[in-house]
């Protein structure tokens, strides 16, 4: 299997390994949950053009950042369970200590988006948790869950 380019990955986003494409399939749904915010928001703005916090909007995105951290770091354990399960932690050591560190190092920049999140416009923050997003299904999945998925399948 080749690594798919970055802009198919959200769209597609299997690895062909269920356990992991079920977890998969969970972030995209909270990439569409943010996006609707988004969208609620950008429109609110259109057309009343005020740019403070919208209280409404800025309570479901509390809402959204503590499920997507709660999730990111169940799935981050899960996955390297599942990388001891398959021996992917003997048969490629280094491969598995950079995947470990990826996780480590994108469950820190959620951490830190959302001890910003006091101080940052919802407006901003939900352009920043978005690209977060995205950036794991452009970076993290094809650089590292893919190359996972190979050597299992």
């Amino acid at each position: 299997m080749s690594t798919p380019r970055p802009q198919d990955v959200i769209s597609a986003a299997y690895t062909g390994v269920n356990e992991i494409d079920v977890e998969i399939r969970h972030a995209r749904e909270m990439l569409g949950r943010v996006r609707d915010l988004r969208e609620q928001v950008e429109s609110r703005i259109a057309s009343d053009g005020n740019r403070n916090l919208l209280p409404a909007c800025s309570q479901k995105l509390d809402d959204i950042l503590s499920k997507l951290l709660n999730y990111l770091c169940q799935h981050c354990m899960d996955e390297e369970e599942l990388m001891h399960f398959y021996g992917f932690n003997s048969l490629h050591p280094s491969l598995y200590a950079i995947h470990v560190e990826d996780h480590a190092d994108i469950t820190q920049k959620l951490a830190v988006l959302i001890g910003n999140n006091i101080d940052t416009p919802t407006v901003t923050l939900l352009e920043e948790v978005d690209a977060f997003i995205e950036d794991w299904f452009t970076e993290h999945i094809p650089s590292h869950d893919y190359v996972f998925a190979k050597t299992v399948r």
